[in-house]
C-alpha cells in the first residue's frame, strides 16, 4: 500500500503532540492512521480488454496514480482498450 501525503501529515502532527510515553504515542498513531485508512478506503485499478481477455492492474491509492501508471502500459495491439475504475467493497 502506498503512503499518502495526508497520512504523513497526520503522523507528523501526532509525533509533535504531547504524550506520557512512547507506547501511548505509538498506540495513538496506529489507531488514528487505521481510522483514516478505513475512512479513505478508496482504491483505483486499471482494467484492460484485448481480444476477449480482461486484465486488471493495481490497486492504486488515487485516481491520479492509476492514470500515471496507465501511461506506462504498453498496448499489445491497437485494439486494446483500458479504463480506470474505482474498486468498491460490496
Amino acid at each position: 500500500m502506498a503512503i499518502k501525503r495526508t497520512e504523513i501529515k497526520l503522523v507528523a502532527g501526532l509525533l509533535e503532540s504531547e504524550a506520557e510515553d512512547t507506547g501511548e504515542l505509538a498506540t495513538r498513531i496506529i489507531e488514528e492512521l487505521d481510522a483514516k485508512r478505513a475512512k479513505d478506503d478508496t482504491q483505483w485499478v486499471i482494467v484492460t480488454q484485448w481480444e476477449g481477455i480482461v486484465a486488471m492492474y493495481g490497486p492504486y491509492p488515487t485516481e491520479n496514480r492509476a492514470g500515471k501508471a496507465l501511461t506506462s502500459l504498453a498496448a499489445p495491439s491497437p485494439g486494446m482498450t483500458a479504463a480506470i475504475r474505482q474498486l468498491r467493497t460490496v
